[in-house]
């Protein structure tokens, strides 16, 4: 039950996961178990992760329930009758800032969130993560389930085994998600960003970011958890997708939607812009794909600071 909690300045290397930040429902304590009571103002910023063999980051519990009687988790809705007898909702974190790290060969996940309402996850570097290639862990940065009102912004997620992003957030309390300004580039598996998100109301902003030379799409956004409203996909850079083919490039291959999941994409000046190789987009790979002179890209995608 430990909150108002800071985390700054420190070196974490190998081990298991680097940092686990949950509390776990007790059935005999009510306070323990969503909504009862919350946990509050989580900040993680300036650490260095390195060489864990499974997450670098674990914040928040990601099981939607929690079977009581055989203490494992549940990812479906059960029956009304059970719920607050055989099926709890694990606390939720409210007030998470996690910003300014560095996390590195990691074993599983690079950083993961779930159960958080005001998220807000910025200058980060996540890397070489997912060196198990176990696909169920090898998200490079995880917006995860029962996230609320989100801001993820200004992170660099690069060379990796897995999603770059991936969303499963939802709409509780009319929430806003944000993505914008993120620089996702270079993966060996899987697609540059996914979204996932678990209900039908839930909709994200994904604006100005560039994603590069993914391993598959360049944004994969699937419909089956429920996320079926219009998306909104404004400015963004997305260069050379299934990079790791030679197989053709097609239109799809940019936002590629599926299950009832649908994009509303931005015009003029909140076009995205979709070009088939690094080359032909004119960004410097050296300097964090920024565009040279002259750049296809234009004024969309991610702009270092």
């Amino acid at each position: 039950m430990s909150d108002n909690f800071e985390l700054a300045n420190l070196t974490i290397r190998n081990g298991g996961m680097g940092i686990v930040a949950k509390t776990g429902p007790v059935k005999e304590n009510r306070a323990t178990w969503y909504p009862n009571s919350w946990l509050y103002n989580l900040s993680i910023h300036d650490l260095i992760i390195d060489g864990t063999s499974n997450e670098g980051m674990y914040i928040g519990h990601t099981a939607t329930y929690w079977n009581m009687t055989t203490s494992q988790p549940y990812y479906s809705v059960p029956p009304s009758s059970l719920i607050g007898v055989d099926y709890v909702q694990p606390l939720k974190w409210r007030g998470v800032k996690i910003y300014n790290n560095l996390l590195k060969n990691i074993g599983a996940d690079g950083l993961q969130t779930a159960a958080i309402d005001q998220l807000e996850i910025y200058n980060n570097e996540i890397t070489n993560w997912g060196l198990m290639k176990n696909p169920d862990h090898s998200g490079g940065l995880l917006v995860g389930g029962r996230t609320t009102n989100t801001n993820v912004h200004d992170n660099h997620v690069h060379h990796g085994w897995g999603d770059m992003l991936q969303f499963y957030g939802n709409s509780e309390g009319n929430a806003r998600h944000v993505i914008h300004n993120n620089l996702f580039h270079d993966n060996y598996a899987n697609e540059g960003v996914s979204f996932r998100g678990m209900d039908v109301n839930t909709v994200v902003q994904f604006t100005n970011n560039t994603v590069a030379r993914p391993a598959g799409n360049c944004l994969r956004m699937n419909g089956y958890g429920g996320m079926i409203q219009l998306q909104i996909i404004n400015a963004n850079a997305f260069i050379q997708p299934m990079a790791t083919s030679s197989g053709t490039i097609y239109p799809k291959n940019y936002i590629y939607v599926e299950n009832g999941a649908q994009a509303s994409e931005g015009t003029g000046s909140l076009a995205n812009t979709k070009i088939s190789t690094v080359a032909a987009a004119g960004v410097n790979v050296n300097n964090l794909f920024q565009p040279l002179a002259g750049s296809a890209i234009g004024t969309s995608g991610y702009r270092a600071k």
